[in-house]
């Protein structure tokens, strides 16, 4: 698995770029449009990539962080959604504005997206909901505390909105600087919380 590719720039278009390594090696991956910008020939680049197998041929993604990287992982995880798919979500839109819009549950956002359509951001929504409590383990948490990426992650195991959980939580993690509270005593509060809801 080629996990990164580290060199110049040999040259540039929207969505694709060709990056020669210190070897010589000159590799070609494919990057979200809305990084253009960032990559001018000649200059030094480093791009976090993940290989795919599509059709019997293999192709190189690259990202400017891990955090994109994680989201094209776990996008083209879902059934129906493919690199290019996701490729054009995490052009039009940060990793926070995503995980905003999945707790949300705001389907007719991402479905604005052109090429996504509606059921497909309907799958994305409801796929997402169910892993942004693991973001905080990974390179691309959501919002908030590792404590309380966890009992929001707690409360969507037990079946419960993301974004009512987040609610919820956000209701019972004490102002920074108070005495903490252990998990299990935080999570019983949320419940509580949620319940009411």
């Amino acid at each position: 698995m080629i996990t990164g590719v580290k060199g110049r720039i040999r040259d540039s278009e929207p969505g694709k770029i060709s990056v020669e390594t210190s070897s010589g090696l000159i590799v070609r991956a494919l990057v979200p449009v809305s990084a253009f910008p960032e990559f001018a020939p000649g200059e030094d680049v480093e791009l976090f990539t993940t290989l795919r197998l599509k059709d019997d041929i293999f192709q190189l993604y690259g990202f400017l962080s891990r955090g994109q990287r994680s989201w094209f992982e776990e996008l083209t995880a879902i059934s129906g959604i493919g690199g290019k798919t996701a490729l054009a979500l995490i052009s039009a839109f940060s990793d926070e504005e995503l995980a905003e819009m999945v707790e949300a549950g705001d389907f007719m956002r991402l479905s604005s997206v052109p090429g996504i359509g509606r059921k497909t951001a309907q799958r994305v929504v409801l796929e997402m909901s169910g892993r942004l409590g693991r973001f905080g383990e990974t390179d691309f948490k959501a919002r908030g505390s590792d404590v309380e990426n966890d009992l929001v992650s707690g409360l969507v195991n037990l079946g419960f909105s993301a974004r009512a959980a987040r609610d919820a939580v956000r209701k019972v993690l004490p102002p920074p600087g108070d005495s903490e509270q252990s998990f299990n005593v935080l999570l019983k509060q949320a419940l509580k919380r949620i319940s009411r809801q």
